[in-house]
C-alpha cells in the first residue's frame, strides 16, 4: 500500500512538471525571440541586410512555433524593413499587411507607427506624395501613444524629418519649413536622438535656399550639417557633400561639383551604401562627359554605374532565395531539435505509466501535422508573391487613372515611371515635345474619350478635338488611323517612325 501511494505522488509530481515546463518554455522562446529581433535590428542599421533578414527568419519560426504573437508580428515587421531597403517593395507589402492583420497590432503604438514609416518610405519610392503624407502623418498620430520616451521621439522626429522631406521633393518650401522648425525644437531638447536625421535636416534646408537661388544662405546650412556630423562624430557625410554639388552646379562651378560629388562618393562607398553609390557615379558621368579630356573618367564611372545597377538587382534576386531557403533551412533545425527532446522526454517517463507515454505519443503527432502544415505554407508563397505583384500593379494603374481624372501633377511622373516603353518611343519620333502634349498624348494612351479629357482637363470637347489634329498633322497620322491605336502601336515597336520619314 505504501508502495502504491509513494507512486501515486511520484506521478503528480512529474504531471506537475509536464504542466509547468510549457510555461517555462515559453518564456524562455520569448526572450530568445526578442533578442533575435533586437540582434537583427543592429544588423540593418550597420546595413548587413542579409545577416538582419536570417536573424528576422529564425525569430519568426521561433515565434510562431510557440505562438507568440508580438513576436510574429515584429519579425514581420522586421523582415518588410530588410526588404524594402533592397527594393522588394511587392514583397516588404505581403509582410506589412500581415503585421496589420494581427491581433496585437492595435495593441502596441510603436508597432504601428513604425508600420506607417514603412509604408510611407513604399509609397515615397513610387513617387506616390500624397500616399506617403498619409503615412507619416498617421505614424505621428501613433507615436504619440508610445510611452518609451526614447522610442516616442524618435518616431515623432522621423514622421516630421520625412514629412519636411516630402515637401522639398515637391519644392513646396513654406510647407517644408513648418516641420523643419518642429523637428530643430525637438532637436534643440534632444541632442542625443535622431542624429542623422539633424544632419539630413539642414542638407534639406540647404537644397530649399538653392531652388530659391539664396546660395549663401543655401552653403551656411550646409557647414550646420558637417559640424553637427563632427560634434556627433558620424560618418553620414554623403547627402550634404552631394548637395554641396549640386548648389556649385546651381553656382555655374562644374569643378567644384564634381569634387563635391567625389567626395560623396568615397563616403558611400566607405559605408558600403550602394545605391547611393550608383547614383553619384552617374552625376559625376554626366559632368565629365561634357569635357573631351576627362571622356575616359567619366567612362569609367559610367561603367561602374552600370555595374552596380546590375549587381543590385541580382542581389535583390538572391535575397529573395535567401529568404524562402533560410525557411526550409531554419524548420529542419527546428524539427531536428525537437525530436532530440522527444527522446529525451520518452527515455525518461517511459517508466512510469502507459498514459505519460500516450501523452507524449499524441503531442509528438501534433508537432508533425504542425510541421506539415508550414512546409505546405512554405509551398505556397511563391504563388502568394505572384498575386501580392499582380495586385499592386492592378493598384497603381488604378492609382494613374484617379491622378489623371484629379489632373494632378503626380500623373506624368508615375505614367512614365510605369509605360516608359511608349514616353521613350514619343521622345524618340519628337525630341522637342512638351510636357503639356506628353500629357494630353498618355491620356489618349489610356483610351480616355474626347469628352473625358475635356472634363477632366477642364477645356471644351472642340479644344480636345482640335487639338488631337493638330497632332495628326504633326505626325503625320493617317485620318483613317485610331489615334488611340496609333499611340500604343509606338509601344510595339512597330517602325511607325520610319514610315513618318519615308512618308
Amino acid at each position: 500500500m505504501f508502495n502504491l501511494i509513494h507512486s501515486m505522488r511520484f506521478i503528480c509530481i512529474i504531471f506537475q512538471i509536464i504542466k509547468i515546463s510549457p510555461l517555462f518554455s515559453q518564456i524562455s522562446t520569448q526572450n530568445e525571440v526578442d533578442s533575435l529581433l533586437d540582434e537583427s535590428y543592429n544588423k540593418f542599421v550597420m546595413l548587413q541586410i542579409i545577416e538582419s533578414l536570417k536573424l528576422s527568419e529564425k525569430a519568426m519560426l521561433l515565434s510562431e512555433e510557440a505562438d507568440y504573437e508580438k513576436g510574429m508580428l515584429y519579425s514581420y515587421l522586421s523582415i518588410a524593413r530588410a526588404l524594402q531597403e533592397v527594393g522588394l517593395r511587392r514583397e516588404a507589402l505581403e509582410y506589412i499587411n500581415k503585421v496589420q492583420n494581427g491581433k496585437y497590432f492595435k495593441k502596441d503604438a510603436f508597432l504601428k507607427a513604425d508600420t506607417y514609416w514603412l509604408r510611407g518610405r513604399i509609397a515615397s519610392s513610387q513617387h506616390l506624395y500624397s500616399f506617403e503624407k498619409k503615412y507619416h502623418l498617421k505614424q505621428l498620430e501613433a507615436s504619440q501613444n508610445i510611452t518609451d520616451f526614447k522610442k516616442r521621439e524618435l518616431s515623432i522626429i522621423t514622421a516630421y524629418f520625412y514629412l519636411q522631406n516630402l515637401y522639398v521633393k515637391q519644392n513646396k518650401p513654406d510647407s517644408a519649413l513648418v516641420y523643419q522648425e518642429k523637428l530643430e525644437r525637438r532637436f534643440s531638447n534632444n541632442d542625443s536622438i535622431g542624429l542623422f536625421y539633424k544632419i539630413s535636416l539642414y542638407a534639406d534646408k540647404a537644397s530649399i535656399y538653392k531652388t530659391m537661388e539664396r546660395f549663401e544662405e543655401a552653403a551656411e546650412q550646409l557647414e550646420k550639417s558637417f559640424e553637427v556630423a563632427e560634434r556627433g562624430n558620424s560618418p553620414f557625410l554623403f547627402y550634404p557633400l552631394q548637395v554641396y554639388g549640386d548648389l556649385e552646379i546651381e553656382r555655374g562651378d562644374t569643378a567644384k561639383a564634381i569634387s563635391y560629388y567625389k567626395k560623396a562618393l568615397k563616403n558611400s562607398i566607405d559605408l558600403n551604401i550602394n545605391h547611393q553609390t550608383m547614383h553619384l557615379h552617374k552625376k559625376i558621368s554626366d559632368l565629365l562627359l561634357k569635357d573631351e579630356l576627362t571622356f575616359d573618367e567619366a567612362k569609367n564611372h559610367l561603367r561602374e554605374y552600370n555595374f552596380i545597377s546590375d549587381s543590385l538587382k541580382r542581389h535583390n534576386k538572391m535575397i529573395s532565395d535567401i529568404i524562402l531557403s533560410e525557411i526550409v533551412k531554419e524548420k529542419d533545425e527546428s524539427s531536428s531539435e525537437g525530436v532530440k527532446v522527444f527522446i529525451y522526454i520518452v527515455t525518461g517517463l517511459i517508466s512510469m505509466t502507459i498514459l505519460l507515454g500516450v501523452i507524449l505519443i499524441i503531442r509528438s503527432r501534433m508537432n508533425k501535422i504542425r510541421l506539415i502544415k508550414k512546409n505546405q505554407q512554405l509551398n505556397s508563397t511563391v504563388k502568394k508573391m505572384e498575386l501580392l505583384e499582380e495586385e499592386l500593379e492592378k493598384n497603381i494603374f488604378q492609382d494613374i487613372i484617379e491622378l489623371a481624372k484629379s489632373n494632378s501633377p503626380e500623373f506624368l511622373p508615375l505614367f512614365a515611371k510605369n509605360y516608359p516603353e511608349f514616353v521613350d518611343a514619343m521622345k524618340q519620333l519628337d525630341p522637342t515635345i512638351r510636357n503639356t502634349e506628353l500629357y494630353f498624348l498618355a491620356l489618349s494612351y489610356l483610351n480616355f474619350s474626347t469628352k473625358e479629357i475635356a472634363s477632366y482637363t477642364f477645356v471644351t470637347n472642340r479644344a480636345v478635338q482640335v487639338r488631337r489634329n493638330r497632332m495628326r498633322k504633326k505626325y503625320n497620322i493617317s485620318s483613317d488611323a485610331d489615334f488611340n491605336e496609333w499611340l500604343r502601336s509606338l509601344e510595339k515597336g512597330k517602325t511607325l517612325v520610319d514610315e513618318e520619314v519615308i512618308g
